[in-house]
């Protein structure tokens, strides 16, 4: 079995289990020290789907640290070369900062139009998840 799978099935069980974002968040710590030991095989590399998956997972879960992790692990993302978020991966971040339970509301509007404006940089358009994503705060935005 592999990592990926292992970190997609504790992302999906992350809305029912109170530690299910924090499982998929270790999996991804444990697949990062493999790889940093390893001869740097490209089967131990996390991928964009490995990171996303992990931001799903924190997005689902509603923690209050979820929105912070999440915009932590797309800024490590995007400080990587071999890694590229996609309209998923700022979806998922988005979601986590809207549902953050912790920001006020001028601060998920800060955060939401920071990650608009990385994905606009990055040339990712915006999709209808992405305006469900920020529903509550769509007036703030010109999507």
């Amino acid at each position: 079995v592999s990592f990926n799978t292992l970190i997609n099935c504790w992302a999906k069980a992350s809305s029912a289990r109170p530690h299910g974002a924090q499982r998929a968040d270790d999996l991804l710590t444990t697949l990062q020290q493999r790889y940093r030991q390893s001869d740097k095989s490209h089967d131990l590399r996390p991928t964009t789907i490995t990171y996303s998956s992990v931001i799903a997972a924190w997005a689902r879960s509603r923690k209050t640290q979820a929105a912070d992790r999440a915009l932590e692990l797309l800024g490590a993302m995007n400080a990587n070369r071999h890694l590229r978020p996609t309209v998923l991966t700022y979806n998922a971040v988005l979601r986590a900062v809207v549902a953050s339970p912790i920001l006020s509301d001028k601060e998920t509007i800060d955060h939401v139009g920071g990650v608009l404006r990385k994905m606009k940089k990055a040339r990712i358009a915006t999709d209808g998840f992405t305006k469900k994503a920020i529903a509550p705060f769509a007036d703030q935005f010109d999507l």
